[in-house]
C-alpha cells in the first residue's frame, strides 16, 4: 500500500516485484537482508533483491520522516506482570488499544506478584528527579569517590516489603470475610502486578518507543520497551535495524 501514492495506475493487481521494481538499492542492501534474516529452505534471487529494495525504501521514508506507511501493519503483544504503575502509565498512549486483567473479576488471593522499584535493590540506580539515590549529590566528594549507602536502601527495600506484605494479608483476610473482590481490590498496591493485552500500528509503537526508551523514562516502563523492541525485531527488523541506528526519532508532533 506505501507504493499507491506514487504510483499512477491501480496497484492492486501487481505482483510486489512489480510494484518495487522503481526502487534502488546497492549491495549493502543486499547484505543486510541476508544478515537479518534467515531461512530453512533456500530462496531466489528475486527474493532477495525485493527484500533488499523494501529495505532500502523503508529506510528512505524512514529518513525523511514519512511515517505514514508505518500506520497499515498492526501487532498485538500479551505482557504478563506489569505492575499497576506501569500499565496506568503506558494506557496514557491512547493511539494503542489494550485488555487489562480485572481486579474486579479476578482473585488475587494467596501470594500475587509484585513488582519491587530498582532503587530498592540497585544501588547505582538513578531517577530523572533525584539522581543517584544512594549517594550524597549534596557533598563536596566526587560520587566517584563516594560509596552508595547500601544499608538505607536495604532498609526501605524491607520497609517496602512489610507494607506489601500487609496489604496482601488485608486482602486475603477481607476476601475470607466475605468481602466481594471488587471491594477488597481496594486494599491493593500499586505494585501489584496484572496481564496485559496491547495492540496497535507499527508508528504508535515507535511513538511510543520514542518517549519511554529514553533515560529519562522511569526503569519499568524502559524494560518493557526494550522487550518491545526484541518484539519488533522479529516483525519489522529493517525498520528496528534502521531506529537502532538513528532512534529514538520523534514520531508524532
Amino acid at each position: 500500500m506505501a507504493r499507491g501514492d506514487m504510483s499512477p495506475s491501480y496497484i492492486g493487481d501487481k505482483s510486489y516485484t512489480e510494484l518495487m521494481e522503481p526502487v534502488d538499492y546497492t549491495e549493502r542492501d543486499l547484505e543486510a537482508v541476508k544478515a537479518l534474516k534467515s531461512f530453512e529452505d533456500e530462496r531466489s534471487e528475486q527474493f532477495w533483491i525485493d527484500e533488499a529494495k523494501t529495505r532500502a525504501f523503508l529506510r528512505k521514508e524512514a529518513s525523511r520522516g514519512h511515517w505514514g506507511i508505518w500506520e497499515h501493519p498492526s501487532i498485538g503483544l500479551a505482557i504478563e506482570n506489569m505492575s499497576v504503575v506501569t500499565e496506568r502509565q503506558v494506557t496514557r498512549h491512547r493511539h494503542l488499544s489494550f485488555d487489562i486483567q480485572s481486579m474486579r473479576y479476578v482473585d488475587f488471593s494467596g501470594e500475587k506478584p509484585y513488582a519491587t522499584p530498582a532503587s530498592l535493590t540497585d544501588p547505582e540506580h538513578k531517577t530523572r528527579g533525584e539522581g543517584l539515590i544512594w549517594y550524597d549529590m549534596q557533598s563536596e566528594t566526587p560520587i566517584e569517590e563516594q560509596d552508595p549507602d547500601v544499608e538505607s536502601m536495604e532498609n526501605a527495600h524491607h520497609v517496602y516489603e512489610k507494607a506489601l506484605k500487609n496489604s496482601s494479608k488485608a486482602y486475603n483476610a477481607m476476601r475470607d470475610l466475605g468481602v466481594p473482590k471488587e471491594d477488597a481490590r481496594y486494599a491493593l498496591p500499586l505494585g501489584t502486578q496484572v496481564n496485559v493485552g496491547m495492540s496497535g500500528n507499527a508508528r504508535s509503537f515507535l511513538h511510543v518507543l520514542n518517549l519511554r526508551s529514553r533515560g529519562d523514562a522511569q526503569w519499568e516502563i524502559q524494560d518493557l520497551s526494550d522487550e518491545i523492541v526484541a518484539e519488533l525485531e522479529e516483525w519489522i527488523p529493517y525498520t528496528c535495524e534502521w531506529w537502532d541506528e538513528k532512534g529514538p526519532v520523534q514520531i508524532s508532533p
